[in-house]
């Protein structure tokens, strides 16, 4: 399902559209490692293309924050954390992309023009800060 069409379809709070983006990208996906898997970043990478790896950690208390959504609009691709926080975009075209990370109680990052190398992974380690609107 294509991020666009999920915006037009319904209107969602901001808030909520993050676990909207999540479950529909994630349904019948395996983007995000399993715990059962060797983690091992390089061999995700498809030929040709790049990858972005890292964790997701609170900022405040540093444990991992899982089911956080990791996005690429350019390329159309996301992905979400899993249970250590980790988490794996794969088939990123080369060149320069614009990355969101969202997660619920958590303020939005945006890291803007990350370079992507043809057949390499960029190790991206995100810290998200909780959303006082929350507390």
């Amino acid at each position: 399902m294509r991020l666009d069409s999920l915006k037009r379809r319904w209107w969602v709070p901001p808030y909520y559209y993050c676990c909207l983006v999540a479950l529909a990208c994630s349904a019948g996906s395996s983007d995000s490692p399993q715990p059962s898997e060797t983690w091992d970043p390089i061999a995700r990478c498809a030929s040709g293309f790049g990858c972005v790896v890292g964790i997701v950690v609170d900022a405040g208390v540093g444990e991992p924050v899982s089911g956080a959504a990791i996005l690429c609009r350019l390329a159309q691709r996301s992905t979400t954390t899993a249970e250590a926080g980790r988490f794996s975009l794969d088939s990123l075209p080369p060149g320069r992309q614009d990355l969101e990370v969202l997660a619920i109680g958590y303020r939005a990052r945006v890291f803007s023009a990350i370079r992507i190398a043809r057949d390499s992974a960029r190790v991206l380690n995100v810290r998200l800060v909780p959303d006082t609107v929350f507390q």
